[in-house]
């Protein structure tokens, strides 16, 4: 009797466990590094609606509001109104839906599949490295995850074997906050739509339900009225270049000459530590394609991965974070109902021998894939990962530090010296400069073209700073000035922004001050 009330209570004790381990995991560290800029540029927004009441910032005349994320920006304010601005604070809301996620992951898990399977999805995701970064990032990937999971499970059970008009609206709520975290997770509703139809089959019967075509209508305010807001906030502004950013409307990627059908298998189902996740989802796929849940989440995965490929600009390996945890379901259902199948086959009358080695097996498969899927692997010398520097992959790399040539410039900085800055906003973060200039020679990154001011010009789109077009330019800025100081962060984009050209003239004639991870502090004397 009491062994059966601590089998009951065992689910709960290991979900306890992760999420102590998991949480002090993504809490460990978390200021160590110092901001990205794209965390900064969210920064930006965030003072805005912490000083003016409106999520904007003051680029150059002019006074820009968030078109974007419009949900991201809420946890950040309020975690740096009530603990300050460090970057442990700013972080904060990323480790806690983070550590929320394997919460989620573990119900999801065993309200589909069974609690083993939530359980061992709750671990892997506990140990996941991609989890583990994004959950240190003040950005869009680990909040928009946590709410696409919570939308994934409503949509299942909104539409499993009936309408449930209550998880049919608890799913377009929450849909609608994913999708103002971050507008690509859009490429999810005809994916939703594909994998009801694989759980359904001919069943059309869903679709004459008035409540689902008032969700649906819900949803294409919320996604009309936010592209149609971007757009209207875009139009006093004109915008030289593309980057990163331009996911908002789907594109034919696969009739241009940089489509890559591969990129996504590379850098997320062959991803390093993914690699076993992936080949046990596709061993499960003859064993547990019977199962509705296995086959709404393995379709709702393919078919996501598949609209991204062929519709989405700019592929980002951070893009699809949000289907991390129906990876890792797939996965864990495909070893858990393996484990199911053996031993049903084997027989109840196996004798304690044979069970003893069973479970030995099982628990040391387990711990295999737990510890192939996690930091303690180094998959990527066997599985030709593309992109060897683990930048987003390792919990281990540091990125780009901003924070130390800021420090430096700060403390040697003198009066009528030139800054000259690839991210201006960043040097005014660590160093409280704003910068006089920025370098862009190849059109590698948008700006804006400023026309309110009283000099019309192209100016660097996050803060407004000037931007210098060519060699010539920083060659004159550099003889009128007395001291020039450039902050080459990242490194790495310096040649890829200014040029052959100017990265060999900054190399003969530019002593470097500073030096750190991908990071260079330049000074250029007369």
């Amino acid at each position: 009797m009491k062994n059966t009330a601590f089998l009951a209570r065992l689910p709960a004790i290991v979900l306890t466990l992760l999420l102590a381990v998991g949480g002090m995991l993504r809490l460990d560290g978390l200021g160590e590094q110092s901001f990205y800029h794209d965390e900064i540029d969210m920064l930006l927004y965030a003072d805005g609606l912490i000083e003016r009441g409106t999520a904007s910032k003051q680029v150059g005349s002019m006074d820009r509001p968030l078109a974007t994320y419009e949900a991201l920006v809420y946890p950040i304010a309020l975690s740096r109104m009530l603990l300050g601005e460090s970057e442990w604070a700013a972080r904060l809301p990323a480790a806690l839906f983070g550590t929320a996620a394997i919460a989620a992951v573990f119900f999801v898990g065993r309200a589909l599949f069974s609690p083993a399977v939530g359980l061992l999805a709750a671990a892997l995701l506990c140990f996941n490295p991609q989890a583990l970064i994004w959950s240190k990032y003040l950005w869009h990937p680990q909040q928009a995850q946590l709410l696409a999971l919570l939308t994934a499970y409503f949509v299942f059970r909104a539409l499993e074997d009936r309408v449930r008009p209550v998880a049919l609206a608890a799913s377009a709520v929450l849909f609608s906050l994913t999708y103002l975290t971050w507008e690509g997770t859009g490429y999810l509703l005809p994916a939703f739509l594909i994998a009801v139809v694989t759980v359904r089959g001919r069943d059309p019967s869903w679709l004459k339900e008035p409540s689902v075509w008032v969700a649906g209508g819900a949803v294409a305010l919320v996604v009309g009225f936010q592209l149609g807001r971007r757009m209207l906030l875009s139009e006093p502004f004109l915008v030289v270049g593309s980057g990163l950013s331009n996911v908002t409307t789907p594109l034919p990627v696969f009739l241009q000459s940089i489509y890559n059908p591969l990129y996504y298998f590379r850098n997320f189902l062959w991803l390093e530590d993914n690699a076993v996740l992936t080949l046990l989802m596709v061993a499960g796929i003859p064993l547990c394609w019977r199962l509705k849940a296995y086959r709404y989440v393995v379709t709702l995965l393919l078919a996501d991965l598949f609209l991204m490929t062929n519709l989405l600009p700019r592929p980002a390996i951070r893009y699809v974070f949000h289907l991390e945890p129906l990876l890792i379901l797939a996965a864990s259902a495909a070893l858990v109902q393996g484990m199911a199948w053996l031993r049903s086959h084997l027989g109840d009358a196996m004798p304690p021998a044979v069970k003893a080695v069973l479970g030995v097996s099982w628990a040391a498969t387990c711990f295999g894939v737990l510890a192939a899927s996690s930091p303690l692997a180094r998959l990527h010398s066997i599985n030709g990962f593309s992109q060897p520097t683990g930048v987003h992959v390792r919990p281990d790399t540091y990125y780009i530090d901003y924070r130390s040539p800021g420090e430096v410039l700060r403390a040697h900085l003198r009066p009528g010296d030139v800054v000259v800055s690839l991210f201006p906003d960043a040097t005014q973060h660590y160093a409280g400069t704003r910068g006089d200039y920025f370098i862009q020679v190849l059109p590698r990154r948008p700006v804006l073209f400023d026309a309110q001011s009283g000099s019309p010009r192209l100016i660097e789109r996050n803060i407004g700073t000037p931007t210098l077009t060519s060699l010539a330019d920083l060659q004159e800025v550099s003889a009128r000035s007395g001291r020039v100081w450039i902050v080459a962060v990242p490194y790495s984009l310096l040649y890829f922004y200014g040029g052959r050209s100017m990265h060999e003239w900054i190399a003969d004639n530019a002593r470097v001050m500073h030096e750190s991870y991908d990071a260079r502090l330049y000074l250029l004397e007369r």
